[in-house]
This record gives C-alpha cells, sequence and structure tokens, in this order.
C-alpha cells in the first residue's frame, strides 16, 4: 500500500506543476507567496 501512496503523491505532485506552477510562480514574488502560503498551512497550522 505505500507505494500506492506515493505513487499518487507523486501523480498529484506532476498534476500541481505542469499547469498550475509553470503558469503562476513567474517571478522571485510569487515565489516568496506560495512558499509564505505552504508555511502557514504546513508550519503554523492555519486553515486553508
Amino acid at each position: 500500500m505505500r507505494g500506492a501512496e506515493a505513487a499518487v503523491v507523486g501523480i498529484l505532485g506532476a498534476a500541481l506543476y505542469n499547469p498550475v506552477w509553470t503558469s503562476a510562480v513567474l517571478s522571485p514574488r510569487d515565489f516568496a507567496l506560495a512558499l509564505g502560503g505552504f508555511l502557514l498551512l504546513t508550519v503554523w497550522k492555519t486553515p486553508p
């Protein structure tokens, strides 16, 4: 089951990267905003 979970995570990562990341993160400012949002969700456990 671990292999299936890893495969799903990989597929979701690829699906996020290609259409979303490549069209939304165009400058260092965009990257900083994405990183800040990620940290808010993962480190400080803020609700989406």
